[in-house]
């Protein structure tokens, strides 16, 4: 059920399972700027579909075969969607040549451009360079790096102490990080032979986040904090005081110039916001509650500080400026599994774990910045 104050459904479907991954269409493609009207949006299921919505139709890329799909990104010049999972491939499709009319054998007529065999294990984590030439995807303790202009390998990297458990490119393209047991390991497209830099954690890392200009990176740890590093100023902040496992992490858009930006750490059902108000001070916490069950994903709103989140009750929430909180849904009867923006912030689609599709079209008289800022919740956790 929606908040009819803040959003209406503009579409909804259902998968066959639990929505593993959802992607919107970058702005800067092609294909987004010849369809002002409406955006493309690509899910993948844990039964190995892999469709993408524009405007009313579901059009199956991939149909179901019981081999979950992990990972889904489109390129950031909206060109190409890769796609990869348990049956140890990576597809990717142009998207130009994609037929996007309903037709019975849309799966069949939407054939990948490329797969990427050979896979020594299942794909679990991918992410396009920000130029959109390099595809980096991990198996076990592997990242490949893949070309797409040469249509080949380029390099192999190993992170060694065990399996990659998030991968994230620096927004200038030049480095290249990734979680596993230990911290993050961070290698430089100088020389991808070994790691430029390791942000060491006790336990592991299992996520890892740039800012939107690569000042800070991020590390949420399996030990109950969150690192964060000003690049190349070490030492790194360690955030302590978390109830569990920090899985999911998000950095602020919108910024002051003379300060750091705010990072978002999710940890079982709450949200702490970190937040350095000048740069020589230090970082002070704030606590939003509101979710009755396990966080499974969070997203700052693009052009605001309005942060999205979603968890294992079927609820979503939108905290206006990182702060008061307003319901958007509610009702997923076995919860949300994930979300994601749409380049221009006014649609929110949303992946149940029980196959439901949703995207949410918000009321801009409800959600511009500045509204009231509410009153916060201090409570122990997320203190340093």
């Amino acid at each position: 059920m929606v908040n009819a104050n803040l959003a209406q459904v503009l579409w909804q479907s259902s998968l066959q399972d639990y929505v593993r991954a959802i992607a919107w269409l970058p702005a800067s493609s092609k294909k987004e700027q010849d369809n002002d009207n409406t955006s493309i949006l690509a899910a993948a299921s844990a039964a190995g579909e892999v469709v993408v919505w524009q405007g009313q139709d579901l059009i199956s890329l991939r149909s179901a075969d019981g081999q979950w799909i992990s990972c889904l990104e489109f390129s950031a010049d909206g060109q190409y969607l890769a796609a990869g999972g348990q049956d140890r491939q990576v597809k990717i499709w142009r998207v130009a040549d994609l037929d996007l009319t309903a037709d019975a054998d849309t799966a069949k007529i939407n054939q990948p451009t490329y797969v990427i065999n050979n896979n020594d294990a299942w794909i679990e984590h991918l992410a396009w360079s920000p130029d959109a030439d390099l595809l980096a995807f991990s198996q076990g303790s592997k990242i490949i790096l893949w070309q797409i202009s040469a249509q080949k390998q380029m390099a192999e990297l190993d992170f060694k102490a065990s399996s990659i458990f998030d991968l994230a490119w620096h927004p200038g393209g030049m480095y290249l990080a990734a979680s596993g047991h230990g911290g993050v390991k961070v290698w430089s497209s100088q020389n991808w032979q070994e790691p430029d830099y390791v942000l060491q954690v006790p336990g592991a890392s299992l996520s890892c986040a740039w800012t939107a200009d690569g000042a800070y990176l991020a590390s949420g740890n399996l030990d109950r904090t969150l690192s964060v590093l000003k690049w190349q100023s070490p030492p790194p902040w360690l955030m302590q005081g978390f109830p569990g496992k920090v899985q999911h992490l998000a950095w602020s858009m919108v910024n002051p110039p003379t300060k750091p930006p705010m990072i978002a750490a999710a940890c079982i059902d709450g949200i702490t916001i970190w937040q350095q108000h000048d740069p020589s001070a230090a970082w002070q916490s704030q606590v939003l509650e509101k979710h009755e069950g396990f966080v499974q994903a969070i997203a700052f709103q693009p052009h605001t500080n309005h942060l999205a989140s979603t968890a294992t009750d079927g609820d979503v929430y939108l905290w206006q400026n990182a702060q008061k909180s307003r319901q958007l849904y509610t009702g997923l009867k076995d919860g949300c599994a994930c979300l994601a923006w749409e380049h221009q912030g006014q649609r929110l689609a949303i992946g149940g774990r029980s196959g439901e599709l949703i995207v949410l079209s918000l009321l801009n008289r409800e959600l511009e910045p500045g509204q009231d800022k509410g009153k916060l919740k201090r409570t122990k956790r997320g203190f340093a």
